[in-house]
């Protein structure tokens, strides 16, 4: 399979015939992937790729994989970090807080890579190494009802069955019985995500790993994405280790599952919006660091109006923060973040659209203090953090322009939490 990596807003050629060795796509491949991300995307949201012009086509703010089955894409953030097995681990630290993944990211750093390893190929492989690790310790059961016809009695009677049925064969009783199983939805499920993971790995550790695991899968039904019931899967302190690892299995079976439903090829899709998926970050980070110390954080929320209608007094013009951090005496904060480049220049580059989205959320939500936050570039020559603090004529508030170093994911948390008590101090002794 060809695989090629760039990065957000970067462009592939395309040419008339194949080029070997050359990070390029014929026209035939490009248009197969170019369809395949148009029929992907998300209502509001770009494709992963489009065309840019006859002879290129160009990556959108969608980072991750794309594969039709022949050719595989992968799209790295752009980030300050150069080297692109920096970016995928960056990627990767991201999504899993995000979503709460068990990904152990000192073992994922010492894993052996080849040249060609993709950001699929680490979550594969992490998400093996973990499903064996639990696995020897035995999969989780719970108890089934099962019904059989028996020549002992177990658990009770089908009386309709036994007298309608079996009623020519008195040696056989009909029984209903609970069974301690590992054939449950939860089990089931990680052996889908174990089958798609050996159908996309190359490297010969990973396989080796998803072989030792099928082993222990035996007594699991294999059963067709379709059918599997995840909504059914529960957790309690019988099974509560697998809880991280199946959010992962869950994340593998929806990007064999999208592809599936707009392709007839085995392709794979693993797709995220840069620009929510760091909004989703810092929410989480803010919730890890700011829990127990009076500080509630809102993602997407809470809703207020902006302006009521005089004559008949209807709410107009909703607003809705990316993340909210209300203190327990209701001082609240907003911070509205932003994917792109903060690039201040004498006059402070930044969209005024931001600027008035910010006010509005001082108005609305009674914000005494509002920040854009964006993350930081070396090209800024200065320390993450607060880099412009601005009063809004009337002082009604505040709006602070910041930036958050992501070359270590591990301390963002704690650098959110120093640039919080930077504007607001807080008590994080509460």
């Amino acid at each position: 399979m060809k695989r090629i990596t760039i990065r957000e807003y970067e462009k592939i050629s395309v040419v008339d015939a194949e080029i070997e060795d050359a990070d390029c796509l014929t026209r035939a491949e490009a248009r197969s992937l170019i369809e395949l991300a148009s029929r992907l995307a998300k209502p509001e949201l770009p494709a992963a790729l489009n065309w840019s012009s006859d002879v290129s086509i160009a990556a959108s703010s969608i980072v991750g994989v794309l594969s039709d089955g022949h050719c595989l894409v992968e799209i790295l953030p752009k980030t300050d970090r150069q080297n692109a097995d920096d970016q995928r681990l960056d990627l990767i630290g991201m999504i899993a807080r995000t979503l709460n993944l068990q990904i152990d990211s000192q073992a994922v750093s010492s894993m052996r890579w080849d040249a060609h390893s993709d950001f699929v190929e680490i979550l594969v492989h992490a998400f093996l190494d973990e499903l064996v690790e639990q696995t020897r310790r035995g999969l989780p059961r719970q108890y089934v009802a099962l019904e059989d016809d028996l020549t002992r009695l177990r658990g009770r009677i089908d009386v309709i069955r036994q007298f309608t049925t079996l009623a020519s064969t008195p040696q056989k009783i009909a029984c209903r019985f609970d069974e301690l199983s590992p054939d449950i939805p939860l089990n089931q499920g990680l052996k889908v995500a174990l089958l798609i993971a050996s159908r996309l790995t190359r490297l010969t550790e990973a396989r080796r790993l998803a072989l030792e695991a099928r082993m222990f899968f035996e007594p699991v039904a294999s059963v067709s994405v379709d059918s599997l019931r995840l909504d059914r899967v529960q957790f309690d302190r019988t099974n509560a280790r697998f809880a991280r690892l199946f959010a992962l299995a869950c994340l593998l079976i929806e990007g064999f599952r999208q592809t599936a439903a707009v392709s007839q090829r085995q392709g794979f899709a693993l797709l995220f919006d840069m620009n929510i998926l760091f909004e989703q970050f810092v929410g989480s980070c803010y919730r890890a660091s700011l829990a127990g110390t009076g500080w509630k954080v809102f993602l997407q929320g809470p809703k207020r109006y902006a302006l009521r209608d005089l004559l008949t007094g209807s709410n107009k013009v909703l607003t809705i923060p990316d993340i909210s951090l209300r203190r327990d005496d209701g001082l609240t904060l907003i911070v509205d973040t932003k994917w792109k480049r903060y690039e201040p220049d004498d006059g402070h580059r930044v969209s005024n659209s931001d600027v008035y989205q910010m006010i509005a959320y001082s108005v609305a939500h009674g914000a005494g203090d509002t920040v854009l936050l964006y993350p930081h570039l070396a090209s800024l020559g200065s320390e993450p953090g607060v880099q412009q603090s601005l009063e809004i004529v009337g002082g009604i508030g505040r709006v602070h322009f910041a930036t958050v170093d992501l070359r270590s994911i591990k301390a963002v948390p704690s650098a959110l939490t120093a640039l919080l008590n930077a504007i607001v101090p807080i008590d994080l002794a509460a």
